[in-house]
């Protein structure tokens, strides 16, 4: 039996390197092409791509090590069954379910290995990349500019704004709209017919020239609302400060660890208690949840390579003498699923924070219910897994 562990495991390890790389590449590719022709267009430096793709490595390598782990297995008892040894395994009065301990076991390893890069590296990489990208921006702030879409690089700074288009004419950006403090649900808006990123006494600008600015004023007092016309009004874009490799700090959950998470969710808890309004509520609790996602995703990725190294031996058995392609091809549905329900778990748990009624103590009903609630839509893809590989040994056992 120790011949055949051996032999499974130098097959396995084999097309799990090659899966790795594969899958790894591919996704890499996908996020060279975005940059490469953002950088080109902006006559940006492609060394500064070259490092954000290192920084994004992480990111991909936590995606797609469960992957591997499953494709690989798959294939390598693929190969067993196409040369005849699960046949002549059989015949000796081994069982193919005997090859469990050893898939659990590397399903332990793999799961400690891409909760290594989930818990570390990940973190790692996002502050890394995000800090990059704003010192990119500082650099060369046309890099921040895209026609008709919502720019998000000043979220943080709890700006949003957009241009429909450039004018190639005047250089500058036409019909621009911009949003501040939205966290409140009644943002400061502008609106101006002509804008243009500008550096005024070496700070980053976003001028608007001929518009209006409609101001909130006293959520008390409505009628302290006012719309305001202007010739000329800058918008100090923080780009100098904040990309000082001294004092960048990433906000994102994504490049927190799981006790920077848990702390900032005490944080936002305490806020949501203190918070008067309505509007505020519902983008902490939103938060919340993001947050508790992000938390359970650092575990529920992991795990998916021990769900999948258990389900790979019954199936995998199942093969017959078609090859290791084989293994492949019933390899990838499985994983496209997986990942169709990890994605709408976590759009489904931020929903449910944004819906959550708010109140209670910090370890009260509001704190559990975002944590089960974030917990079940991010872990319901590893269920069915672990549910069929348990079932499909068991029986496999019992014959």
């Amino acid at each position: 039996m120790r011949l055949i562990i051996r032999y499974v495991a130098a097959e396995f390890l084999l097309y799990f390197s090659l899966m790795l790389s594969a899958s790894t590449t591919v996704l890499i590719l996908r996020q060279v092409f975005l940059l490469t022709r953002q950088f080109v267009q902006k006559d940006v430096s492609l060394w500064h791509m070259a490092e954000l793709v290192l920084y994004a490595l992480p990111s991909v390598l936590a995606l797609t090590m469960p992957i591997s782990v499953l494709a690989g297995m798959l294939m390598a008892l693929g190969q067993l069954s196409f040369s005849g040894e699960i046949t002549a395994m059989k015949a000796s009065g081994i069982g193919v379910h005997q090859l469990a301990p050893f898939a659990l076991g590397m399903g332990l390893l793999f799961f400690a290995a891409d909760f290594c890069v989930m818990e570390f590296a990940l973190p790692w990489g996002n502050r890394q990349f995000s800090h990059l990208r704003w010192e990119i921006s500082r650099r060369y702030p046309t890099l921040i500019l895209t026609e008709g879409s919502v720019m998000r690089t000043f979220e943080r700074e709890k700006i949003l704004w957009m241009y429909e288009r450039d004018n190639l004419e005047t250089g500058r950006l036409e019909n621009v709209r911009v949003w501040q403090s939205y966290e409140t649900g009644i943002p400061t808006f502008s609106v101006a017919e002509e804008g243009a990123v500008e550096t005024v006494n070496g700070r980053s600008v976003l001028a608007l020239y001929n518009g209006s600015t409609y101001e909130p004023g006293d959520k008390d007092q409505p009628e302290t609302a006012a719309w305001r016309k202007f010739d000329r009004q800058a918008i100090y874009l923080p780009m100098e400060d904040e990309t000082r490799g001294t004092t960048f700090r990433s906000t994102s959950f994504r490049a927190m660890r799981m006790g920077d998470i848990l702390s900032e969710v005490e944080k936002l808890e305490k806020r949501l208690i203190e918070s008067p309004s309505d509007y505020t509520s519902v983008y902490l609790r939103s938060s919340i949840y993001k947050a508790w996602v992000e938390w359970h995703k650092k575990l529920s990725i992991p795990f998916a390579c021990l769900a999948f190294a258990l389900l790979s031996v019954p199936i995998g058995a199942l093969t017959r003498r078609s090859g290791f392609m084989a293994g492949l091809v019933i390899g990838l549905p499985l994983i496209i699923v997986y990942y169709v329900m990890l994605r709408a778990g976590e759009d489904i748990g931020i929903l449910l924070g944004a819906s959550q009624d708010g109140g209670g103590s910090l370890l009260g009903p509001l704190f559990e219910s975002a944590w089960l609630g974030a917990g079940l839509g991010v872990w319901l893809p590893n269920i069915p897994p672990l549910a069929m590989g348990i079932y499909l040994t068991i029986r496999m056992a019992r014959r």
